[in-house]
């Protein structure tokens, strides 16, 4: 994984939405729609804010989430809310170009169900290739909502499943994108912001397979408002 550190947050974020500007740009030719699968967290929301500002086509883009938790989207603790304030609100988007979970259903495994199916629709039962995915690192070396230790890191089949958080998260049922999924982008960046991360980045560099971070495509760009 290619690691680039920066001395800020504003830096983090300004050199991450470059990077996601370009892949942008490299996809300006073609007649699909361009499509990015967005995470939740704290560390992204200067990027989001970022991408915000840029000038591109944004018609042609489509946004779908990396994982959500099972909470209104009003909550205060949504990933869509987050991304809707940051991002979304900020944009000339049409409404059909966006993707959110569903999080309405009485079981968390509804809501999956039906997002899978909504990205199988979109893709038209092809293989679900994003453009880009953009992932945080957790505390825990998670990613999405794929947790360590947990056998939804082993599913193969599934482009969405439900979760489960461990105890010390106060919201624990999720939705989240597969680790297949997030393997087959054809781009991957991560946004880590935060020293307390250092540790836990070490060991997802050196591979060392206890973080789900550790698990995600070596072909990645990191960026981080520290040095390691």
């Amino acid at each position: 994984m290619k690691v680039i550190e920066k001395k800020s947050f504003e830096e983090m974020s300004r050199e991450a939405a470059d990077a996601v500007f370009n892949v942008i740009e490299r996809s300006k030719n073609s007649i699909k729609k361009i499509t990015i699968a967005l995470s939740g967290g704290n560390s992204p929301v200067g990027l989001y804010e970022k991408m915000a500002e840029m000038q591109v086509d944004w018609n042609r883009i489509c946004f779908f989430m990396v994982d959500e938790r099972k909470i209104r989207h009003e909550h205060k603790d949504s990933n869509f809310r987050m991304i809707t304030e940051t991002l979304l609100s900020r944009i000339d988007i049409p409404e059909k170009n966006i993707f959110p979970v569903n999080v309405s259903y009485r079981k968390v495994e509804d809501s999956a169900l039906e997002y899978e199916e909504r990205i199988k629709n979109f893709f038209n039962n092809a293989p679900a290739v994003f453009d880009l995915v953009i992932l945080g690192i957790g505390p825990d070396g998670h990613i999405g909502s794929l947790f360590p230790g947990r056998n939804e890191l082993k599913e193969k089949d599934r482009i969405v499943i439900p979760t489960l958080a461990p105890d010390r998260f106060s919201i624990k049922e999720r939705i989240t994108l597969t680790l297949p999924v997030m393997n087959q982008a054809k781009n991957r960046i991560f946004v880590v912001s935060g020293k307390e991360r250092a540790q836990i980045l070490k060991g997802v560099i050196k591979e060392d397979s206890i973080y789900p971070a550790s698990l995600v495509n070596r072909n990645s760009t990191i960026y981080t408002d520290f040095q390691l």
